[in-house]
């Protein structure tokens, strides 16, 4: 099949009507800043790198929301430094072991232990994709 171009104005006066547009509600605006950043002084970004999160919805370029100060729990995805290196992971509590592990799969985890030279830098509390 051939490719048809895709006339936009025409897209958009069919898809769209005077009565709709009456229905939005103006004065709710989407403050990003409200939604993605809860605790302005302890949030930051970060760029996704890599496919090893790609099963939990994290994929290379997107722009991870970490909260440092966010609560850590068992399934939190979070941001940890090992041997000096940044790395997503999921935090997994497995018979009182904890474990960073690579989209859930505790055979490719790195275990938390007092020796371990391994820290979570903070909690990714959201991801912003862009197609």
């Amino acid at each position: 099949m051939p490719f048809q171009p895709f006339d936009i104005t025409r897209a958009h006066k069919a898809s769209w009507s005077e009565d709709a547009e009456d229905e939005l509600d103006y004065r709710s605006v989407l403050d990003l800043n409200d939604y993605c950043i809860p605790h302005p002084t302890s949030t930051y970004f970060v760029r996704a790198q890599g496919d090893a999160m790609e099963s939990l919805g994290i994929f290379a370029g997107d722009l991870l929301v970490v909260d440092r100060g966010a609560e850590l729990a068992d399934g939190r995805l979070v941001l940890a430094v090992a041997s000096g290196e940044f790395s997503a992971r999921q935090l997994l509590v497995r018979n009182g072991k904890v474990f960073l592990a690579s989209a859930g799969s505790i055979s490719e985890s790195l275990e938390m232990t007092p020796d371990s030279n391994i820290m979570v830098w903070g909690v990714i509390i959201g991801s912003i994709h862009k197609f």
